[in-house]
This record gives structure tokens, C-alpha cells and sequence, in this order.
């Protein structure tokens, strides 16, 4: 009795498809032929291998070299010098003709056709291509927009907060300083809420054409040139016509 080999399946079903192809060494070619020739298969070995053996039954036909068709050397190099030669200046702009394809129901020719001169390929999807872009381009446009607007809100707000903070701190510094915050007459002309900031502009709290006291992207704002006066130029205007002007810039 043939004593089996005390080797694991798992390494020997790996060996098959190399014992098939006689790509194996000796030494792994004695081993599955041991644990083949056992009269207990190791794990169905045999079985996979009889398996093997029939995938392995097509690729026979390969073994043999068999002779390119007649020529085909000569027209292939010909094919790609004719379709690496530039075009003549005069047409340039114009499509170079391409080999005809295969119609349906019929079989290719083992060898390379003749190029066919008679026959251009048609820019028929070059409107489709066209059509696709226009229609991504859209689709970016309807997604990306309201992001856009919501970024330039969100910039807005922020510039806006950032001004209403400096005022606040402007206006906190003066009741501190005064003890209290700036405040118009009880009556007269000066009698104006926008008061504040001419004040604040006088102790140079803030600066008088930074635009601290304008929202942003307002129509003043954009118009550019905004600049607060001082409250001695506010008083030196009273009772001129340019008093109502300043007061339009006060705040």
C-alpha cells in the first residue's frame, strides 16, 4: 500500500493548475504525482484535477503556431504611416477620413482591410456633446447659485455685525468717559437721532469715511464717498441750506 504523503490539500490543490501546465519542479511534480497514484485521493484531488483538465481542453488548439495571414506585414505598416502623415494646410479643418466599420451580420477579415478613402466619420454627436455641456453647465448653475447667494448673505450679515459690534463699543466708550451716551437736545434743529455719530466722529471714536455706520451693500454704501461730519460742522450748517444735507449723513 502507497503510504499518503503528509502534505495539506490546500497546497497540493494550488499545485494543479502548475502540474497541468508543467510549470513545476521536480521535487512539486513527485509530490502531487504521490498524492494522485494514493489510494484514498487527498480531498478529491483526482476530482479537481479531471476538472482542471477539462477547462484546460480549449487552450490545445493554441499550442500550435499557426502563420499571419499573407501581407499583413506590410499593410499594417503602410496603415500607420498613411495615419501619421499631417494633413495639407488647406485641410486642416477638415475630418480625416477613418476605416469604414464592420456592418452588423458580417465578420471582421483576419487580416487589416484597406483603409477606405471614400468614407468620413460623421459629427453627428458633436450637437449631442454640445446639448450635454449646455445641460451640465445649467445644472451647476441651479445648484451652485443659491449656495452663492447664501455665501454673499452670510458676508453681508457678518460685515454687518461687525460694524454694529464697533458702534456698540464706540458708544460704551463715550458713556463711560461722559456717563452717559450721546444724546440730541430735547428740541431745535440739532434735534436729530442721527446726533450720535457726528459725537462720536468729534472725540474720534470712529472714523469718519470708514463706513462704520452704513449697512452694508446699501445704496450708500455702494455710491461711495459717504463721510460722517463732525458735530461743529453740523453746527456751523444750521439754518443753511446745506444743514439738511449733513443731516442725510449723520447716521
Amino acid at each position: 500500500m502507497v503510504k499518503e504523503p503528509d502534505l495539506r490539500h490546500e497546497d497540493l490543490r494550488h499545485d494543479l493548475i502548475g502540474y497541468l501546465l508543467g510549470v513545476l519542479d521536480d521535487r512539486e511534480t513527485r509530490e502531487v504525482d504521490t498524492a494522485l497514484a494514493s489510494v484514498n485521493p487527498v480531498h478529491g484531488l483526482r476530482r479537481d484535477l479531471d476538472v482542471l483538465r477539462g477547462a484546460f481542453e480549449p487552450l490545445e488548439h493554441d499550442r500550435e503556431p499557426f502563420d499571419p495571414p499573407r501581407g499583413l506585414t506590410e499593410r499594417t505598416l503602410a496603415f500607420v504611416a498613411a495615419a501619421s502623415v499631417a494633413p495639407p494646410p488647406d485641410e486642416a479643418g477638415r475630418r480625416s477620413p477613418r476605416p469604414r466599420p464592420v456592418g452588423a451580420g458580417t465578420l471582421p477579415s483576419p487580416g487589416l482591410s484597406p483603409a477606405d478613402g471614400d468614407w468620413t466619420a460623421a459629427g453627428s454627436r458633436s450637437w449631442l456633446d454640445r446639448l450635454i455641456i449646455g445641460a451640465s453647465a445649467l445644472a451647476a448653475c441651479v445648484l451652485v447659485a443659491p449656495l452663492l447667494l447664501d455665501a454673499i448673505e452670510e458676508s453681508r450679515a457678518r460685515r454687518a455685525e461687525r460694524r454694529l459690534q464697533q458702534l456698540s463699543a464706540s458708544l460704551q466708550g463715550y458713556a463711560e468717559s461722559h456717563r452717559f451716551y450721546p444724546t440730541p437736545p430735547d428740541s431745535g434743529p440739532l434735534s436729530r437721532a442721527g446726533l450720535y455719530a457726528p459725537t462720536l466722529v468729534s472725540e474720534e471714536r470712529i472714523v469718519a469715511d470708514d463706513g462704520t455706520v452704513l449697512c452694508p451693500d446699501s445704496t450708500l454704501s455702494r455710491r461711495g464717498g459717504f463721510r460722517v461730519p463732525s458735530l461743529d460742522e453740523v453746527k456751523a450748517a444750521v439754518g443753511t441750506p446745506r444743514f439738511e444735507e449733513l443731516v442725510q449723513t449723520m447716521g
